[in-house]
């Protein structure tokens, strides 16, 4: 991996704020241009079914179709979908604009059989781009990879969540200036 330390990854567990810790940094450093994505989980059906879905952040709209249906979630078991991941999802990071920054949030297990967008991660992760991406607090190759080989590694924790925020907060600062 070529420049990780533009990278910024947040780990932790579920429900933990990882997204709210990403979406305040954007909103308190005025960070309008970005690429990546969001993905959303939608609440559970009366069957317990949740779909989710991968989004364009560089796109205020949030659609719901075939083409970014990365999977479901039922009773605490997941059936991924890799084929959106490795069409969509990997489009999406392909056709990130040189000067945004980029947005991966979250990358979780649902990616363990998309080859393809994988591929697109690792290499957004190892481009001049400033990235800030959120990652399941989970062992498997991928995310260990990610974890690993990143130099600025956070885990956000509820007791931690302030003191993380003011750190990535001042990195992304002084990156931001730097990259003007």
């Amino acid at each position: 991996m070529a420049n990780v330390d533009n990278n910024i990854i947040i780990y932790g567990a579920r429900g933990v704020g990882k997204t709210t810790l990403i979406k305040r940094l954007l909103c308190e450093l005025d960070i309008q241009d970005i690429g990546g994505f969001w993905t959303k989980r939608e609440e559970p059906n009366k069957e317990g079914v949740s779909n989710v879905y991968i989004h364009d952040a560089s796109k205020n709209d949030f659609s719901f179709e075939d083409k970014n249906f990365i999977g479901m979630c039922v009773n605490q078991h997941s059936a991924p979908n890799p084929l959106a991941f490795d069409t969509y999802g990997a489009e999406i990071l392909k056709s990130i604009d040189v000067n945004k920054i980029v947005i991966m949030d979250e990358i979780g297990f649902f990616e363990n059989e998309a080859y393809k967008f994988q591929d697109a991660v690792k290499e957004v992760l190892s481009s001049d781009k400033i990235v800030i991406a959120a990652i399941k607090d989970k062992s498997t190759k991928f995310l260990d990879f990610i974890r690993d080989n990143n130099v600025n590694v956070f885990c956000l924790t509820e007791q931690n969540r302030d003191e993380i925020f003011l750190q990535i907060k001042d990195i992304l600062s002084k990156k931001i200036i730097g990259a003007k």
